[in-house]
C-alpha cells in the first residue's frame, strides 16, 4: 500500500473555559496559521449540538466532516465530534473539531480525496478530544495511503438511491450547490459522490457530512439529516438547491457520459475503480474533456462487446482527440487492450472479416503518431496470420501499405514486413498451379510501380504466363 506524507497546520475549535474567555473559538493552533484563515475556520466550525446523530439503534459514532479551501489559497480538512456535555451549563453537548490545513497543491499525493486525510487523522489519533491543549500546537505529519483497495466491491447504503445520484453529481460538475438530506451515511455518500468528481475538480468544491445545516457554511454540497426542517426553509438563502430522498427524485436535464460512467461504477459496487479513474491529475476537466474520458473508460469496460472491426472504429474514434497528461495515458491504456483484444480475435476471424479489419486500421495508420502506435502491431499481426493461410490475400493487402508509411521512424518496420509478404508470396506464386496465377502479373505490376525492382518479385510473371500456358493446353 503506497503511502505519502502530509504535513498539516492544526487549530482545535471547540468551547472550553480559558484565561482567554469561553465558547466556541479556536483554543489552540499551530503557530503558521494566518489571522484571515483562523476567521474562516471559525467560521466553518460548527458548535453546540451541531452533529447530525445516527438513528436509533446505530452503533455508528456521530462524525462531522468537511472540507473547503481558505483565503490564502491552503485547504481545510475538518473533524467533528462530540466531547461531553457542554461546561457552560446550558445543556446540549460540546462540538469538537479538529482542523487540518495544508497546501492546495499536496492534494494531488492524497488522491485528491479528503477521506483519505480523515483515515490518516484517525489513525494518528487526532479525533481524540484534547480539552486542555497547549496553545501552540506543532504541525503534524500525517502518512496518506492509496486505500482505494478497500472501497472494491464496497456495498454503498441504499440510503440514497440511484435516480437522485446523477442529479448531485451535475450540480457538483456545474458548480452549483445542494444540501442533501438523508437518515443516515452522509460520510459514506460523500465520499461516494466525490469519487464520481475527476480529481482537480474536488481542489475547489467545497462539502460537509454529518453537520446540521448553518448559513454560515457555504458549502457547495451538504450531506446532513435536516430533522427539524430547517436546511429544507433556509437552504436558498445560501443559492443551495434542496434534495430530500423522502420526495422524488429530481430528473437531470441533460444526462452525460461521465454520469453515466460513474452510475455505472456506484450500482456494481466499483469504487475502487472508480477512484483510480477520476483521481488523477488531469490536466483539462472541461465538459469536453470529460465527456471523452468517460467514453474512453466506457470502451475499456465493453472491450469485450465489440467486433474486431467495431473496436477499431472505436479506438480511432478515442485518438482522434488530441490529449495530454493523464488523459493520454488513459487513452493509450485503452488503444493497448483494444489492439490486444483485436489480435487475440484474429484466429477467430474470416477473410472477408480481415479484409474490412485491415482496411480500418489503414485508414487509422495515418491519422498521427497515437493512432499509428494503436494500428501498426495489429497490422502486422494480421499480415503475419494471412500471409499463412492465404499469402495472394496478404499480398494484396501489404499494398495498402506500401506506398508510403505515416512517419518516417515506420519505414524499417513496414519494409521489414513487406519483404517478408512478398517472400511468403513469390514463394507461393513459384510452386502453386492454382488458378489464382491468373490475379498475380495485375498485382505484381502494381507492386512494380511502388516497389520497383523489388528481387521478391523477379521472374513470378513469367512463371505464372507458362502455368497458366501449361494449364490450358492440358484443358
Amino acid at each position: 500500500m503506497n503511502e505519502k506524507t502530509l504535513h498539516c497546520h492544526q487549530a482545535i475549535h471547540t468551547s472550553i473555559r480559558s484565561p482567554m474567555g469561553e465558547g466556541y473559538r479556536i483554543v489552540a493552533s499551530s503557530a503558521g496559521l494566518k489571522l484571515q484563515e483562523k476567521q474562516a475556520i471559525t467560521r466553518n466550525s460548527p458548535s453546540l449540538d451541531s452533529i447530525c446523530l445516527p438513528p436509533d439503534g446505530s452503533d455508528t459514532e456521530p462524525l462531522g466532516v468537511s472540507f473547503y479551501s481558505l483565503p490564502t489559497g491552503r485547504l481545510c480538512v475538518s473533524l467533528s465530534c462530540f466531547a461531553g456535555e457542554e461546561h457552560t451549563g446550558r445543556g446540549g453537548r460540546r462540538v469538537y473539531t479538529m482542523n487540518l490545513v495544508f497546501d492546495a497543491e499536496d492534494f494531488a499525493l492524497c488522491g485528491y480525496s479528503a477521506f483519505r486525510i480523515v483515515r490518516a487523522a484517525m489513525d494518528a489519533g487526532l479525533i481524540e478530544p484534547e480539552l486542555h491543549p497547549k496553545q501552540s500546537l506543532p504541525i503534524v505529519e500525517l502518512r496518506i495511503r492509496d486505500d482505494d483497495d478497500a472501497l472494491q466491491g464496497a456495498r454503498l447504503p441504499s440510503t440514497l438511491a440511484e435516480p437522485f445520484r446523477p442529479f448531485i453529481l451535475s450540480q457538483a460538475m456545474r458548480g452549483e450547490s445542494v444540501v442533501v438530506d438523508l437518515k443516515d451515511d452522509w460520510t459514506e455518500w460523500a465520499e461516494a459522490m466525490l469519487l464520481g468528481v475527476p480529481g482537480p475538480m474536488r481542489v475547489n468544491l467545497s462539502f460537509s457530512a454529518g453537520l446540521n445545516f448553518s448559513t454560515s457554511r457555504k458549502h457547495a454540497l451538504q450531506f446532513l439529516c435536516d430533522c427539524k426542517g430547517k436546511a429544507k426553509t433556509r437552504s436558498s438563502s445560501i443559492g443551495a438547491a434542496f434534495l430530500s430522498t423522502s420526495t422524488e427524485p429530481p430528473s437531470v436535464a441533460n444526462g452525460s457520459e461521465w454520469t453515466t460512467m460513474a452510475e455505472r461504477h456506484w450500482r456494481e459496487g466499483r469504487l475502487a475503480e472508480l477512484s483510480r479513474r477520476t483521481s488523477r491529475a488531469y490536466d483539462d476537466t472541461s465538459a469536453e474533456a470529460c465527456e471523452h474520458l468517460a467514453m474512453v473508460f466506457a470502451a475499456i469496460d465493453d472491450l469485450g462487446e465489440f467486433d474486431p472491426a467495431r473496436l477499431a472504429i472505436r479506438a480511432a474514434e478515442v485518438l482522434k482527440r488530441e490529449v495530454t497528461g493523464e488523459a493520454k495515458a488513459v487513452c493509450e491504456e485503452f488503444a493497448d487492450k483494444a489492439g490486444e483484444t483485436i489480435v487475440k480475435r484474429l484466429t477467430s476471424m474470416s477473410s472477408e472479416e480481415m479484409v474490412v479489419l485491415f482496411s480500418h486500421l489503414v485508414s487509422i495508420w495515418r491519422r498521427g503518431r497515437a493512432a499509428t502506435t494503436f494500428a501498426e502491431p495489429v497490422i502486422d499481426a494480421l499480415l503475419r496470420k494471412t500471409v499463412v493461410a492465404n499469402s495472394l490475400m496478404a499480398a494484396r493487402l501489404a499494398l495498402q501499405i506500401a506506398s508510403n508509411a505515416p512517419n518516417e521512424a515506420d519505414l524499417v518496420r513496414r519494409d521489414s514486413l513487406i519483404e517478408m509478404v512478398l517472400t511468403e508470396f513469390a514463394a507461393w506464386a513459384t510452386q502453386t498451379h492454382d488458378p489464382a496465377l491468373g490475379e498475380v502479373p495485375d498485382l505484381v505490376a502494381r507492386w512494380e510501380s511502388v516497389r520497383p525492382g523489388s528481387p521478391e518479385l523477379a521472374g513470378i510473371t513469367e512463371r505464372c504466363a507458362t502455368v497458366l500456358a501449361e494449364t490450358s493446353a492440358k484443358a
